[in-house]
């Protein structure tokens, strides 16, 4: 599939080889230098107490928009309770000064 250079073979599928029509040279990608390997070891108490503080923050915040939710809901309630809904129609009949 690769020459000595990284390149397709010419011989590769057509269509592997185009994009809108048009033909693409591809290398293969270099093996990463910056990568700081001692941070992608973390094993023991160390990976179980970071996975604890994140299910921790995802519920307290589920737990937070939930409540939050809850008293929206009750407010909504207890305003449409206070003010009721009028028929705007029939007080502007009432109260307008224009003959209808």
């Amino acid at each position: 599939m690769f020459e000595d250079g990284g390149k397709f073979d010419d011989d590769d599928d057509q269509n592997i080889n185009k994009l809108l029509g048009e033909r693409v040279h591809m290398n293969q990608a270099k093996e990463p230098d910056n990568i700081i390997w001692e941070n992608l070891y973390v094993r023991g108490w160390s990976f179980i107490f970071r996975v604890i503080i994140v299910v921790l923050v995802t519920l307290a915040i589920l737990l937070a928009f939930f409540v939050g939710s809850i008293a929206m809901n009750g407010t909504t309630t207890k305003l449409e309770l206070e003010y009721p809904k009028i028929n705007c129609d029939l007080i502007h009949k009432e109260y307008s000064l224009e003959e209808v």
